[in-house]
């Protein structure tokens, strides 16, 4: 929420009714990236979620139910993917050599070393940093040699990332639920009810 301060502050003067924050999938419904959890359930949400709404504010999380990949996705699709840049290092295209580059640049069709220290320190962590975005983007690009230790998650069923999770809707209010819902229905399918996103945890050994 650090990042939403100044939003917060001039609320009034900018007649505000809520705080949009970019939280993915893999950030709320995910645990770290790899366990699957209940986000409305979480210390997070009903810590946060009613303290914006005590001073006038809803807590908005419109991607809350859709993966980096499918947002990546969606930006393509609205004509943006050739001038965004998740790099933090250097201009457009990025520094090809940050995780960032790896797993969100390289989406967008920008190089990237797959020898870089940094994204190699990261794949050799565990559990991986954002383990479940990065692993499905291993397995598009076929990068499984470089986590020779993982390769039997070469089996999970990884096609839901690019769908949505249709509860997370249910976090919005009425009055922006509407154009979210359709514009995130329109891009994707959503997850389904038998999928294996529901008892998620690459990492079971990891307390």
């Amino acid at each position: 929420m650090a990042a939403a301060i100044h939003l917060i502050l001039f609320a009034d003067y900018f007649d505000l009714r809520g705080i949009a924050l970019g939280m993915p999938i893999d950030n709320t419904y995910l645990w770290h990236g790899y366990r699957y959890r209940e986000f409305s359930e979480t210390s997070w949400w009903r810590t946060w979620a009613p303290l914006m709404e005590s001073i006038g504010l809803d807590l908005l999380l419109p991607i809350a139910g859709i993966s980096e990949a499918s947002a990546v996705h969606i930006v393509q699709q609205a004509g943006l993917g050739n001038i965004v840049s998740s790099c933090l290092r250097a201009k457009h295209p990025g520094c090809g050599r940050c995780w960032k580059c790896f797993h969100k640049n390289g989406m967008l069709g920008h190089p990237y070393d797959i020898e870089a220290r940094e994204i190699q320190a990261f794949l050799g962590k565990r559990p991986v940093r954002t383990a479940t975005h990065a692993l499905w983007w291993v397995g598009e690009q076929n990068h499984w040699d470089q986590v020779p230790d993982l390769h039997h998650l070469k089996e999970r069923d990884f096609s839901w990332w690019v769908k949505h999770h249709p509860p997370a809707f249910d976090l919005l209010p009425d009055w922006i639920r509407p154009s979210i819902q359709s514009a995130i229905e329109d891009a994707t399918e959503p997850i389904p009810e038998d999928s294996e996103f529901y008892t998620w945890n690459l990492f079971p050994d990891t307390e």
